[in-house]
């Protein structure tokens, strides 16, 4: 109860209660065991994670990690470096990178995913924002330019961009790809061309950029004038990096959210637009008539759900990790916000939060 956040390894949960403290649960190999540092589990105020393990930041500033200790889940070489003045934390695949509040970052973890920043430590200062592939992070410093580290191919190279990457105010990034946009709206992707990592095709049109939403390896961008440009997916298909299909439909496109192979589109009128892989929501056929007056949508690994204006709820995608949330309709009125986790959702009740659908043991999610 009482259930503040809640993030997700590859197999495992951990939540964050308001008492502070945190509780944990699944895959024991994905950080499900918390035993070791359960007395230091108390007046914790955020949490992060990476496929296998989990960190948590305590209201003073210090950080306890858990988990597999080769991807994250031991943090005690850098923290001497991080100190107690952390205030936030991210994830990739194998490792987790701490930013304080001074705007340094250390990363720890397996080196192929960036673990190891020791490289451009020296960098890695006035950070105000860092972001991850599943192999690799990049960080914004506050003068608008970005450093990288981790696999070269995966996102850790900007060697190519560099001169492009200035007055860079947001980073987002797919499994082994970042997109950055620049404060004149324009986009510098860098990366695997499979994962989007390349943009030429569609450069041209990528001009006054507002928001940009990632697949596991293809990036939808919406413009200022309400429409949306795609690209990436291996050879320039699947997982969303083609919407030719529904080109015509993206128009007054309000906000834009994603899951592992799809992407979804709320219109400014309160319908919904999908496209990409089916198997993770790319097909909202089954709901379409319900999909009317909505507020927010929110996507996990591989389905998508939608609060309507009424406070009702509408899922789709697959069963497995909350595309069909009809055992729960009842429950499901008056709802606020959904809070993403990578394999399932929770809902958030008007009166005090509940969390749903949660299961014994949590399923892995992709990469």
């Amino acid at each position: 109860r009482d259930v503040q956040k809640i993030r997700c390894s590859s197999g495992a949960f951990a939540a964050l209660l308001g008492s502070g403290k945190v509780v944990t649960w699944g895959d024991t190999s994905c950080g499900a065991d918390s035993r070791r540092v359960k007395d230091q589990l108390e007046k914790c105020r955020d949490l992060a994670s990476s496929a296998f393990a989990f960190a948590a930041i305590r209201q003073d500033g210090s950080v306890v990690t858990w988990g597999d200790s080769r991807f994250g889940g031991d943090a005690s070489t850098v923290l001497p470096k991080l100190g107690k003045d952390v205030v936030e934390i991210t994830g990739s695949g194998k490792a987790l990178a701490a930013r304080t509040a001074e705007g340094r970052v250390c990363s720890w973890g397996s080196e192929d995913c960036g673990g190891d920043c020791s490289e451009v430590e020296d960098q890695l200062e006035d950070v105000c924002q860092v972001q991850s592939t599943y192999s690799a992070f990049a960080a914004i410093r506050r003068d608008g330019t970005v450093v990288a580290w981790g696999d070269k191919h995966g996102g850790g190279d900007i060697t190519e961009v560099k001169e492009e990457l200035y007055d860079v105010h947001k980073i987002h990034g797919s499994s082994y790809a970042f997109a950055a946009i620049r404060a004149d709206g324009q986009v510098v992707t860098w990366g695997s061309s499979d994962s989007g990592g390349d943009c030429g095709v569609v450069k041209d049109k990528l001009q006054n950029v507002l928001e940009i939403q990632a697949t596991d390896s293809a990036f939808a961008a919406l413009l200022r004038d309400g429409t949306v440009v795609t690209w990436g997916g291996r050879h320039g298909f699947g997982r969303g990096g083609n919407s030719l299909a529904v080109q015509r439909q993206l128009v007054d496109v309000h906000t834009l959210s994603s899951t592992d192979g799809a992407f979804g589109a709320l219109l400014a009128d309160g319908t919904v637009v999908t496209w990409g892989d089916e198997d993770y929501g790319g097909d909202c056929r089954g709901v379409k008539e319900e999909l009317l007056d909505v507020s927010e949508i929110c996507g996990s690994n591989s389905a998508f759900a939608v609060i309507k204006s009424d406070g009702t709820v509408v899922s789709w995608g697959d069963c497995a990790v909350g595309g069909d949330s009809r055992a729960v309709k009842s429950k499901l009125q008056d709802v606020h916000c959904t809070a993403l986790r990578r394999s399932r959702f929770a809902a958030a009740k008007a009166v005090p939060l509940v969390v749903g659908t949660i299961p014994e043991k949590a399923a892995p999610a992709a990469p």
